[in-house]
């Protein structure tokens, strides 16, 4: 009952006790948001570290695998780069380790073949 009166904006009830408790809550809650917000940001920043790390080993292997020309590079990276699903990027990992030729592997992907003719 009393939180709803001091939330009307027509009641102006103000005492140095309910301001002390307003700003401690207003103080917890801020540290509360603070804290999951880091939380969050941490996970978020090593998921999306975990993604470049396996987009750099695509690109190492095909590198040192099969050493393509720019041309044909250029479309796997440019495939990759809109790649944000990690089981997608280990898939390709594999595929590049297993195929008998980088064209087996733009083939492999999606729309592998209008791509690599354009």
């Amino acid at each position: 009952m009393m939180e709803n009166l001091l939330s009307n904006d027509e009641y102006d009830f103000e005492t140095p006790y309910l301001r002390r408790w307003r700003e401690k809550g207003l103080t917890e809650g801020r540290a509360e948001g603070r804290a999951e917000g880091r939380v969050e940001g941490r996970a978020e920043g090593r998921a999306e570290g975990q993604l470049d790390g396996l987009k750099q080993a695509i690109l190492a292997i095909t590198a040192s695998r099969f050493d393509p020309p720019f041309s044909k590079a250029l479309v796997l990276e440019k495939y990759i780069d809109h790649v944000s699903d990690e089981a997608r990027l280990q898939a390709l990992i594999v595929n590049l380790s297993l195929a008998s030729s980088f064209d087996a592997v733009l083939a492999d992907l999606p729309n592998g073949a209008q791509s690599q003719s354009s």
